[in-house]
């Protein structure tokens, strides 16, 4: 529903971008018909039409179908009336892969916490050296 209206917004936009440089006025030596060939045009275009003949268009329709899809079941999902009509999301556990990720990353988390202590070590040292 909004990507017509962004298509119309943009088609204004790119319209307005002309500027008035093709309403300049031809110099007075010229003939009617090269004055005519200079004037501004201005075209109709059923940018739904055109964006449907886009190469890439079955793409952007079976997204927009998915999309719809998906709002649906999340609309059906969260109203509480339609309880017993609960539409069953898939639950994806993440904890082996979280698990296996804080595994890779300790090593190099212990060495930052050694190298902080170290220096937390050499600085206390130090004050009580001058003590």
């Amino acid at each position: 529903m909004t990507r017509p209206l962004v298509w119309a917004a943009l088609a204004v936009l790119l319209a307005g971008c002309s500027g008035r440089a093709m309403t300049a006025k031809p110099a007075p030596g010229f003939p009617p018909e090269a004055r005519a060939a200079n004037a501004p045009r201005i075209a109709v275009v059923d940018l739904t039409r055109a964006a449907r003949v886009h190469p890439r268009w079955p793409e952007v329709a079976a997204l927009d179908r998915q999309i719809s899809v998906l709002q649906a079941k999340l609309a059906l999902a969260s109203d509480p009336r339609l309880s017993a009509v609960r539409i069953e999301i898939p639950r994806v556990d993440l904890t082996p892969g979280m698990k296996a990720a804080v595994e890779r990353m300790r090593p190099e988390f212990q060495h930052e916490v050694e190298v902080v202590r170290a220096a937390a070590r050499a600085e206390l040292d130090a004050y009580a050296a001058r003590r």
